[in-house]
């Protein structure tokens, strides 16, 4: 896809008694297509750290309400167990999103810099960084929050 654009922004000559030929579709510079994978791969970003935060937001939600119940019925030992099986869960499924994250923010950077965009890659690094923190931030809050509420 890549080259495509690439190839789709360059004018071939066939030889100098012929007029300039272009290929098919937008011509689309490098700049553009490198505002372009900048803003695609924040949008990726976005779109997992969000998913991220709202399953950890609801998952412990849903611990919390089943280890009360069980506390509340004299069923420490259960929710003992409960509470393992939904700090697993959060530990996974953010594990997961930080994986997507960083595959996705890795092969965005590596485009961005063949496009010779590094301030764009500088930049893309950074919003990685912090949303991958946002990961750990929640995984450890919803943790926490699960853990509290266990006697």
């Amino acid at each position: 896809m890549l080259i495509a654009a690439l190839l789709a922004s360059v004018c071939f000559t066939t030889s100098s008694a012929q007029a300039q030929t272009v290929a098919p579709g937008p011509q689309v510079m490098p700049h553009d297509l490198a505002q372009q994978v900048f803003d695609r791969a924040v949008d990726i970003l976005k779109t997992t750290v969000d998913r991220c935060l709202y399953n950890n937001r609801e998952t412990t939600a849903e611990a919390v309400r089943v280890i009360d119940f069980l506390v509340s019925n004299g069923h420490d030992d259960l929710a003992e167990i409960v509470a393992r099986y939904f700090v697993n869960e959060i530990k996974d499924f953010s594990d997961a999103c930080a994986g997507y994250a960083t595959t996705s923010c890795r092969r965005a950077i590596e485009k961005l810099r063949m496009l010779g965009a590094t301030q764009l890659a500088r930049e893309l690094r950074e919003l990685c960084i912090r949303a991958l923190a946002a990961i750990d931030q929640s995984e450890e809050n919803s943790i926490r929050r699960i853990r509290a509420a266990l006697p």
